[in-house]
């Protein structure tokens, strides 16, 4: 779809989305979204950091940035439901997935065990799709790059434009230099980031290495020795582990290639042949595992301790390197000539530039202010105890005595618990005394889908969750309470977050980035539209003590709903209408 545009490609005379061609449903712009546009149209810089609150209308912003800029848009997002969203509210837009979501030509009736993952084409043929052409998967992306809003997940869109640059507006020629590729008719795309606040994460996801037991085993794949085994800061000895692993690896992905070849891809019946699939998947895999050593490699020659082994199971190996910011220019800044990267928890301009490999004058910063009535969304500190681990035994319960108090006062609503760790989780649904019968729970990632579901179908029940804070939407009466027992912290027991914790001033200024980032996240779960209410009940002591240290780092629409003063009275505190 051609945009249709004036002024070298930008729109010059517009007031209403009607105005820059976007759906008549959308009536007019509000003020902070209307400001947004403009600062966008306005910048020069490559990349705007957006910090806009739930209820901002993100998406519109995304949008309407392609069409005042004149440039096709890559809208990317981690959580599917924004996807949808995205994809539903606007017709130019056309989603992509991985290739484990499509079936493939000849054997959709295979779905989901065969897939257009097992694709083993080469010279334009493959064993799965009679005709390449035609593939499922590749007829999706073709729509995707020819779409005004290309619509990919955040772990999608790294693997895609790095593996296989469709998707990115450069590539490097023969000699290893960078070169502006043409890959779409209307030129350089902008990118649009939206979650921003998980990007960091999904880099570090994207880079790091996990070596299985069963390859660990079956290659004779060494845990690393240690470099000084007496010295009071042990180093392992990565130099010499790299030095024997990577040759196993490269020798076990040639033999596989040849033995590959030997493997029919059907069965006599016509049928996919299951070794010649699992051994293509695990071939796969080493040549992923490969090319992240190769990182790995240049990183260490460059800084012996800028990556840690995470693992503590003693089976399998686990590796991070310590900083994603070495890696984020030529895994993601290149790839586009403009990008708009949304959150409501930006927190500080500064920080997330350097904690993402950005110079200061590649970055320009927009805080808009929150539409939300501050009194339908009050935050009350109720210090019940200073949590920490050391006095979890007086703590616990202060915590449990406290969480019983709250859903007394609220007797019919929907209350979701963050606890941060399944040790407390466990401790308050095993404790909690007179509203004991009100709680749903999870042991584990794998029932945390199942316990969010029955929440919402249900009323007046507490949620006791240790990792709710991010993707989860409960507008209305899904949620009206959310407590939160304690201050989100890192946890410093991870061997990454502990090395970048204690790498000086920038590590702990990450640290506390970090910390206000997920409190404000999880504020944000039970508040999502201007009509919504939902209350917040902050528990831990120390929350007082990081707000009076960094209150200039929490975002002014949040800090707006911070009633001043320490609850300790509860009756004061009534259910909103």
């Amino acid at each position: 779809m051609k945009i249709a545009a004036r002024n070298n490609g930008v729109h010059d005379d517009w007031s209403t989305p009607d105005d820059l061609g976007l759906p008549e449903k959308f009536g007019s712009f509000r003020g902070v979204q209307s400001y947004a546009l403009k600062m966008i149209e306005q910048s020069k810089e490559k990349v705007l950091l957006i910090q806009a609150p739930t209820g901002t209308g993100k998406s519109l912003i995304g949008a309407g940035a392609a069409r005042v800029l004149g440039m096709p848009a890559v809208y990317v997002s981690t959580t599917i439901d924004l996807q949808d969203q995205f994809v539903r509210d606007f017709p130019g837009a056309a989603q992509i997935m991985g290739r484990d979501n499509y079936p493939t030509l000849n054997y959709a009736n295979a779905y989901p065990e065969v897939t257009c993952s097992d694709c083993d084409k080469t010279n334009g043929e493959c064993t799965f799709c009679s005709d390449a052409h035609q593939c499922p998967y590749e007829r999706a992306k073709g729509v995707a790059l020819e779409a005004e809003f290309s619509v990919l997940n955040t772990a999608y869109f790294l693997n895609e434009v790095n593996h296989v640059g469709r998707f990115s507006d450069t590539s490097y020629d023969k000699d290893g230099r960078l070169v502006l590729k043409p890959t779409h008719q209307m030129g350089p795309r902008l990118v649009v980031l939206d979650e921003a606040d998980t990007l960091e994460r999904a880099l570090m996801n994207f880079i790091e290495i996990t070596v299985p037991k069963g390859v660990r085993e079956r290659l004779q794949i060494p845990f690393p020795r240690w470099k000084n085994p007496s010295a009071e800061h042990k180093m392992e000895d990565w130099g010499a582990w790299l030095a024997v692993t990577m040759p196993k690896v490269k020798r076990e992905v040639e033999e596989m290639q040849k033995r590959l070849g030997g493997v029919p891809a059907l069965l006599q019946g016509r049928e996919p042949n299951p070794l010649y699939m699992r051994q293509r998947k695990s071939l796969k895999s080493l040549m992923n595992l490969l090319t992240h050593l190769h990182w790995m490699e240049r990183d260490l020659a460059k800084s012996p301790e800028s990556w840690v082994r995470t693992d503590n199971d003693g089976e399998s190996l686990h590796f991070k390197p310590i900083y994603v910011a070495p890696y984020a220019e030529d895994l993601l800044w290149r790839h586009a000539t403009k990008f708009v990267v949304m959150s409501a928890t930006i927190i500080s301009a500064d920080h997330f530039a350097r904690d993402l490999g950005l110079g200061p004058e590649d970055v320009a910063m927009i805080d808009l202010p929150s539409g939300f009535s501050v009194k339908r969304r009050p935050i009350y500190q109720v210090p019940a105890a200073n949590v920490t681990h050391k006095n979890k035994d007086t703590a616990y319960p202060r915590l449990v005595q406290m969480l019983d108090d709250i859903a007394d006062q609220h007797p019919s609503d929907n209350i979701l618990a963050h606890t941060v760790s399944y040790d407390i989780a466990g401790y308050v649904s095993k404790h909690l005394r007179r509203n004991k019968s009100r709680v749903i729970t999870y042991a584990n990632s794998q029932e945390r889908a199942k316990a969010l579901e029955l929440f919402k179908q249900s009323t007046g029940k507490i949620l006791v969750a240790p990792s709710m804070d991010r993707g989860v939407d409960l507008p209305d009466d899904l949620c009206r309470v959310v407590v939160i027992l304690k201050v989100p912290y890192p946890y410093l027991g991870d061997r990454q977050i502990s090395a970048r914790f204690h790498d000086g001033a920038r590590g702990r200024a990450w640290y506390t980035v970090e910390t206000i980032r997920a409190i404000c996240q999880m504020t944000g779960r039970g508040m999502r539209h201007e009509k919504d209410w939902c209350i917040t009940y902050i528990l831990d002591r120390q929350f007082q003590s990081i707000f009076e240290r960094s209150s200039y780092l929490f975002p002014g629409w949040w800090k707006d709903a911070l009633v001043k003063g320490v609850v300790r009275d509860l009756s004061g505190v009534s259910r909103i209408e």
